[in-house]
């Protein structure tokens, strides 16, 4: 039996609006928490892993249905957008309506708030302040009264709510408290969160310039930007090496190799990365690898010493 043809393609509209390749961003974060947490007290459990896991993909759904309605007027006149940049362009190519995607928003919104509560239930309470704090970043990000991406502090915004808030909620919820998270972990990896941020940004400059957004590219200029988001990500490659110094990290030094190479192509391609061009594709493809790739690394590296054990 043949699929309704209509019903395919708003399936795949759906899908597309839901950009699940930034789900890896929000994944590493909550995951880098709970290794922290296991890390702190070899304790873990599979249950709170799904339920933050489930938590972390309806807050990226309410990420970038939000961003979509809230950016329509630059993404209409974006002509350089990337699969990393530019909104999802559903709005934009009409294959869902504003109407349909505030539907979908107020859905996701109401089935975080179950998943919130249940998980500041059965963990926390402070999930739920920490849940309150992630929704009302991104109303910051996109929507006035501060539309802070358009007055030149998204990524700085970006950086705190994915490298900073995240982490912090993934290892309440599997410790349910914060006396032995270490703190200058995390603070190691907020340059290469910002430098992130700063990379989906570069594509869209001549179309954020157009409408005023004020992002690093435009303020900084594509020049400047792209140097300060390599050096952010050089800045916590060198942290990282640091922190394997110790005699039981050394063995994970080797791993550093792949943010360092994918560093380095995305050094070699920065002269031609110009707005529209392959070049700024592989650019942050590279860019985006080497910070996830560390993120990953780092997570790996607290639970290296032991298998997880499983606890109700």
């Amino acid at each position: 039996m043949q699929a309704n043809p209509s019903l395919s393609s708003k399936v795949l509209a759906w899908l597309k609006a839901s950009r699940p390749a930034s789900q890896s961003y929000i994944f590493l974060a909550l995951v880098l928490g709970q290794t922290m947490a296991y890390h702190a007290q070899r304790r873990w459990s599979w249950e709170v892993f799904f339920w933050v896991t489930l938590w972390g993909i309806l807050d990226q759904l309410y990420i970038v249905y939000a961003n979509d309605l809230a950016d329509i007027e630059a993404d209409q006149a974006n002509q350089t957008a990337t699969i990393f940049s530019g909104g999802s362009r559903v709005l934009v190519e009409g294959s869902l309506t504003p109407k349909e995607l505030r539907r979908g928003l107020i859905v996701v919104l109401i089935a975080f708030g179950c998943v919130s509560l249940w998980l500041s239930w059965r963990t926390t309470g402070w999930i739920t302040p920490l849940s309150l704090l992630s929704l009302a970043l991104l109303w910051a990000y996109s929507y006035p009264p501060l539309k802070i991406s358009y007055r030149g502090g998204g990524e700085i915004l970006q950086m705190f709510g994915v490298g900073f808030v995240l982490p912090i909620l993934g290892f309440l919820a599997q410790t349910k408290n914060i006396q032995t998270l270490p703190w200058e972990e995390v603070f190691y990896l907020l340059p290469t969160q910002l430098a992130c941020a700063m990379s989906t940004a570069l594509p869209d400059a001549p179309s954020d310039r157009a409408v005023g957004k004020k992002t690093t590219s435009v303020w900084m200029g594509e020049s400047i930007a792209k140097g300060a988001l390599l050096s952010l990500h050089l800045v916590s490659l060198w942290f990282s090496w640091r922190h394997f110094s110790a005699p039981n990290g050394k063995a994970l030094r080797h791993w550093l190799l792949l943010p360092f190479v994918s560093l380095l192509l995305a050094t070699l391609l920065a002269k031609k990365a110009s707005p529209g061009s392959r070049s700024i594709n592989l650019m942050i493809f590279f860019s985006l690898l080497t910070s996830l790739s560390m993120i990953g690394i780092h997570a790996f590296s607290y639970v290296s010493a032991a298998p997880l054990p499983i606890r109700p």
